[in-house]
């Protein structure tokens, strides 16, 4: 129980200061569409922002929304963005959703030794998570490798 709530407060902790580098409508829009459970071209278009700050808050959102359509976005994001935090969150989001269709992604950065160690520990977190929610899928076997 005390390492649930130590997570739980970590990602409050996280979302917290993410959060205060972003406009209050911006925030707003985001916070609404994590409220509703609803990924759409809101958040899509949130991701796709220049500014790093939006880009982390809204993969951050997608991930907590758990919808498999944000699962390209977090993908580019995850492998093309320039900011380190960007790809971070992108990689934490791919393993709130669980889905095996961001294995070969997770897979991709793992096996990858010059990408930064913070990405590669959030795709580690997200591997085991996509491997344990997917226990039957045979990637779920060198996920969890």
């Amino acid at each position: 129980m005390k390492k649930i709530l130590s997570v739980f407060f970590a990602i409050i902790s996280l979302s917290a200061i993410v959060s205060a580098h972003l406009p209050i409508k911006t925030l707003v829009q985001i916070v609404k569409a994590e409220d509703e459970l609803r990924f759409d071209k809101t958040l899509e278009d949130l991701m796709k922002s220049p500014d790093a700050h939006i880009r982390t808050r809204a993969a951050l959102a997608s991930g907590r929304i758990a919808n498999e359509a944000a699962i390209p976005l977090l993908i580019t994001l995850l492998e093309k963005d320039k900011d380190d935090e960007v790809r971070t969150m992108a990689a934490f989001a791919l393993g709130e959703i669980e889905s095996i269709k961001s294995a070969d992604a997770i897979l991709n950065v793992l096996k990858d030794t010059k990408i930064a160690g913070s990405i590669r520990a959030r795709a580690t977190e997200a591997a085991g998570k996509i491997a344990l929610a997917n226990a039957k899928d045979e990637k779920s076997k060198e996920l969890g490798k």
